[in-house]
């Protein structure tokens, strides 16, 4: 009951983030994160520690994220990391996990530059702090306009018993105005192990 009372609290606060994952900002780095730093890379037994995504070559680092003092999800400090926002459900867990990745950054692709490219019946996988490799399955790949995402429905389990993964990255044109792209892509995989 703690923990659906925590995350309904934080569903509430993240209801009007404007969707994740915008423009690359200055604090963001582009330096390569290295195997020997992945190998590194500790969070608690429950948390989510790497995500892989087999069809796209994709093995990074999933770090810790809130929301931000604008109100928007959090996303990654390094183009080549991922970021589960802690307002979402734990994986393993029957709910909606949420993982943001950037799309690129000045000078090369980010982790999640290719995402679009999967397909329904892809594989992602994503390692626990403990160890164990929990399975998904591409169920929807959608991309979206920004302005028009809901983050409370995005956040909301599909079904009543099912875990979910929600997978979301930058698409669309550069908007100079906002500092952002003007789409996003949505992908939805059910557990499947």
């Amino acid at each position: 009951m703690d923990t659906w009372l925590t995350n309904r609290g934080f569903r509430q606060q993240a209801g009007g983030a404007i969707a994740s994952a915008t423009g690359v900002p200055a604090d963001v780095s582009e330096a390569p994160v290295s195997e020997q730093q992945k190998q590194a890379y500790v969070v608690a037994a429950d948390k989510p520690r790497i995500l892989k995504i087999p069809s796209l070559g994709v093995e990074a680092r999933i770090l810790h994220v809130g929301i931000t003092s604008n109100g928007n999800i959090d996303t990654p400090k390094n183009i080549d990391d991922t970021a589960w926002y802690n307002g979402s459900d734990l994986p393993g867990i029957t709910g909606v996990s949420f993982i943001d990745a950037h799309y690129g950054g000045t000078s090369r692709s980010g982790v999640f530059s290719r995402l679009a490219r999967l397909k329904p019946y892809d594989e992602v996988q994503l390692e626990r702090g403990d160890g164990t490799t929990l399975r998904y399955t591409v169920t929807k790949v959608v991309e979206q306009d920004a302005a028009q995402i809901d983050m409370r429905r995005l956040l909301a389990a599909p079904g009543p018993h099912g875990e979910y993964l929600i997978l979301m990255t930058c698409a669309g044109a550069w908007e100079k105005n906002s500092q952002t792209y003007s789409r996003r892509t949505i992908v939805v995989a059910d557990r499947t192990s």
